[in-house]
């Protein structure tokens, strides 16, 4: 049976602030049983903040917020917290899946959910996206993950400076109307600067203008002269009033005071000449092998980076992308072989790169050759702009940290990156941002992500799965129809993988309230049946 449309969520008149910051400044909100909305903005814009307010968790300083029923709250603390209470069979994404689960089984008509997809497996994402467009309760999710929010959201709510502004339709139509607006926005400012050059070349000419009038012809009689006068002083007259409407009109500019909105510069990060590679592929492994204790991560790997190629790779949680990476850059493995000339940059999570006590730009700089201007550009691309780049490092937040050790691996002097999920912590904006930079460089990627935009900007795979590293030479969309084409084999692998998920799907299920005892009494024993065969397989 549907629903019907219903209002879910009224907030009226709330205002909420951290010490003299207004963070939240809403006069109405209204989220409705139908609305399958995205809430985006900046880091620290107050995103979490609001669905804290909304789902009661946090108060307000002014205003109230109204709830029609139940809505349940997934929040980021709650997904690092709670997933003690499910059995240790399940791995972190798993738990993760449960909890959301749990969320979409109840009786909430209305969820509430911060960063749900953080932390999993890009097939968990897309699993977890199925059951939201099956499940039949609205939300509001917070979300950096534009694809994800493109496949669920039918409205996208921005907040800036703790104002709301809702655009009606997917991410990619938020993002072309936030575009325009920001391209209109630009023509405005334009046009205004423009209107203040011509008003001071009119205020030049007119005193300029002004200034020749005093002078009186040569060889002029005294009645000439006084009559000569008389009619400079009434043209002067005329003159001081022009000039005086326009000055007027440049003081009504000049109060007004509009910063020139940001704009990013595409431009692309070449290569310096003395550090171009000219071999085929910049790295060549042959029949690598990765085990901790009696876990294959990988057996008899071989593959190759192509030189100038922007490869992705993927693999769930805990299959060894990380590992692999770090074989990659310590240059230790015999079975791996580097182009000459070849040199490394790497990004991972440890973010001692960048020195509390330097500026943004000093950081960028003392490891960069590029010049002052190149660094500037790649500092904009990241939004680091004016003022920005001379904060000290150490008053950054942690995504600001990310953003800066981001521009000085891509301003150094390397032709290859190695980058271990580069998107953690940072927001949306900052995302699109990396995802276009990644497009503009010109040497050679190896990124490992969940993010499918990050994701759908390499032109090949490499996945690792089954034990095994396999190749694929193009997308990820391609990827996926060749994959929907060919049935995939029953191995152990394949049928652990399954029953790992019907044990997740049983763990939701037996924490709810709900259920009554004797079905709980199945559910565990069908539980610990399939947690013994899961144990054996294993071994």
């Amino acid at each position: 049976m549907e629903w019907i449309i219903i209002l879910i969520i009224e907030a009226v008149n709330i205002r909420k602030s951290f010490g003299e910051r207004l963070i939240l400044d809403i006069p109405v909100l209204r989220l409705y049983s139908g609305d399958r909305a995205g809430l985006v903005g900046a880091n620290g814009a107050g995103k979490t903040t609001l669905l804290n307010v909304l789902a009661g968790a946090e108060p307000c300083d002014e205003g109230r917020v109204v709830r029609h029923g139940f809505c349940p709250y997934i929040s980021q603390l709650d997904l690092a917290s709670e997933r003690g209470e499910y059995p240790g069979t399940l791995s972190g994404g798993e738990k993760t899946l449960a909890k959301i689960r749990r969320a979409l089984d109840s009786d909430g008509r209305f969820i509430l959910a911060d960063e749900p997809t953080c932390n999993l497996s890009l097939g968990n994402v897309e699993a977890l996206i199925r059951e939201i467009r099956a499940a039949p309760a609205g939300f509001l999710i917070i979300s950096h993950d534009r694809a994800f929010l493109n496949a669920l959201c039918n409205k996208i709510i921005e907040i800036d400076r703790g104002v709301l502004t809702e655009y009606q339709g997917s991410y990619d139509f938020y993002r072309q109307a936030r575009e325009l607006r920001d391209r209109q926005a630009l023509e405005k400012w334009e046009s205004r600067e423009d209107e203040k050059a011509r008003l001071r070349e009119s205020m030049r000419e007119l005193r300029q203008k002004a200034g020749g009038m005093n002078k009186a012809p040569s060889r002029m009689g005294n009645s000439e002269a006084r009559l000569f006068k008389g009619e400079v002083k009434q043209r002067a007259g005329k003159v001081a009033k022009a000039a005086k409407i326009i000055e007027g009109r440049l003081e009504l500019l000049e109060k007004e005071s509009i910063e020139r909105p940001r704009t990013q510069a595409r431009t692309k990060i070449d290569i310096l000449e003395n550090s171009r590679i000219y071999s085929r592929n910049a790295v060549e492994a042959a029949n690598l092998s990765m085990s901790f204790g009696a876990r294959t991560l990988f057996r008899d790997a071989s593959f190759a980076l192509p030189t100038g190629a922007k490869t992705a790779l993927l693999g769930e949680n805990g299959s060894g992308k990380t590992t692999l990476i770090k074989m990659l850059v310590s240059r230790e493995d015999p079975g791996v072989k580097y182009a000459p000339g070849l040199k490394i940059a790497y990004f991972s999570q440890d973010l001692r790169v960048i020195d509390d006590k330097k500026t943004v730009l000093e950081n960028v700089s003392e490891t960069s050759a590029m010049s002052q201007t190149m660094i500037r550009n790649i500092l904009a691309r990241m939004l680091f702009f004016r003022e920005d780049v001379f904060k000290p490092a150490g008053v950054l937040s942690g995504g600001e940290k990310v953003k800066a050790a981001l521009c000085k691996i891509f301003a150094c002097d390397v032709n290859t990156l190695f980058l271990d999920e580069p998107g953690n912590y940072l927001d949306i904006y900052s995302m699109e941002a990396l995802e276009a930079l990644i497009g503009d460089y010109g040497g050679t990627v190896l990124i490992a992500t969940h993010d499918r935009g990050l994701i759908d900007k390499a032109d090949r795979l490499l996945i690792i799965e089954n034990g095994g590293i396999t190749t694929f030479g193009g997308s990820y969309a391609e990827y996926r129809e060749a994959k929907a084409k060919t049935p995939a084999p029953v191995t152990v692998a394949n049928e652990i993988l399954r029953l790992e998920n019907r044990l997740a799907e049983l763990s939701a299920r037996l924490a709810q309230a709900s259920a009554g005892a004797e079905e709980k009494e199945a559910l565990n024993a069908e539980f610990m049946e399939l947690a013994g065969r899961v144990r054996e397989m294993k071994a």
